[in-house]
């Protein structure tokens, strides 16, 4: 799980890391003080509900698109390293023939 969560965007985790940093802080410690002025405890609610759909939003994020993502790469991985194998031994088969006609030592580290 902790390797899923890696996988995802660094910005993604950032953000809502600190969301629920935010919004932890604000439940725990802040809404146990007092209002300091008139409609500061409305205010609250609009910022902890803002906090709470950011945290939401990354949920959504991971097992929607993220994890949809994860597996489509697994999918496709497959495909595509063999059709790139076949380009490069093809590219290897062609500076091969190359190297014999012209009697120089030619190789794909080195072309």
């Amino acid at each position: 799980m902790i390797r899923f969560l890696r996988s995802a965007r660094p910005e993604a985790n950032l953000l809502a890391a600190s969301a629920l940093a935010a919004l932890l802080l604000k439940i725990l410690v802040l809404n146990r003080f007092p209002a300091l002025f008139f409609g500061a405890y409305e205010l609250g609610l609009v910022v902890e509900a803002i906090l709470a759909s950011v945290v939401a939003s990354y949920v959504f994020y991971l097992f929607v698109v993220h994890l949809k993502s994860q597996s489509d790469k697994g999918a496709v991985q497959p495909y595509i390293v063999k059709h790139t194998t076949r380009v490069v031994e093809d590219c290897q088969s062609q500076l091969l023939e190359i190297s014999k006609l012209s009697g120089i030592s030619i190789s794909l580290a080195n072309a």
